[in-house]
């Protein structure tokens, strides 16, 4: 199994898990059924484009996923941290610093190049948001049982793919060095790891909303 199969197997488990607990809830939760739909249908798309036509999935992850994730992230964290404190000010700044971000950055490269700036911009704006929300969870005094609370595990995957993923790219020249000295893909590999706890994370989270519609 290559590393894009990886990702579409841990993807693919997640949609399955969506489209099962999330099938007759109401409202804003079961957009999370078009979000995955349409991260498996990239990915599906990205292997055919890496191991069928042996051509690079630049282009394709920083048209579609990119936007499509910084839209539904920014989106998630609006409608999570709300019952906790003053998320629109927040919200509102970052979007518009990523939306600036992204088009300039695109411009410089010509639309050539994916996006890696503007994505670690905003998962460093998701991290400090996601930590938000823990910090006012804790001091809010209505009791939350953790452990069966959707928004919580929601929360937290996306805070493991922010953290994990933006260490993945900092770290870049490290990870690089240990595959040319050892020949260990220690950077793919991460990768899974930090998708893996976000899918993780959303499918439990979904097994906690459908336990809660019972």
């Amino acid at each position: 199994m290559n590393i894009l199969d990886a990702h579409i197997v841990i993807e693919g488990c997640c949609l399955l898990t969506a489209l099962i607990c999330l099938r007759r809830v109401k409202g804003w939760w079961g957009w999370f059924r078009a979000y995955m739909v349409a991260v498996v249908v990239i990915e599906l798309a990205g292997a055919y484009l890496w191991d069928g036509l042996q051509l690079s999935t630049n282009s394709l992850y920083n048209f579609t996923y990119l936007p499509i994730y910084f839209c539904f992230s920014s989106f998630l964290l609006y409608r999570l941290c709300r019952p906790l404190f003053k998320i629109q000010p927040w919200i509102g700044t970052v979007t518009a610093l990523i939306v600036v971000s992204y088009l300039v950055e695109n411009m410089v490269n010509r639309f050539n190049a994916l996006s890696v700036k503007t994505f670690l911009l905003a998962n460093i704006s998701y991290i400090v948001i996601c930590c938000c929300y823990f910090y006012y969870l804790l001091k809010d005094e209505a009791f939350v049982d953790i452990k069966r609370h959707p928004p919580f595990w929601i929360i937290a995957g996306l805070l493991f793919f922010c953290f994990g993923s933006t260490a993945n790219y900092l770290f870049y020249d490290i990870l690089k060095e240990v595959y040319l000295k050892h020949n260990i893909l220690l950077r793919y590999y991460l990768m899974i790891l930090v998708n893996f706890l976000l899918y993780g994370c959303w499918s439990y989270a979904f097994l906690c909303k459908y336990r809660e519609m019972k």
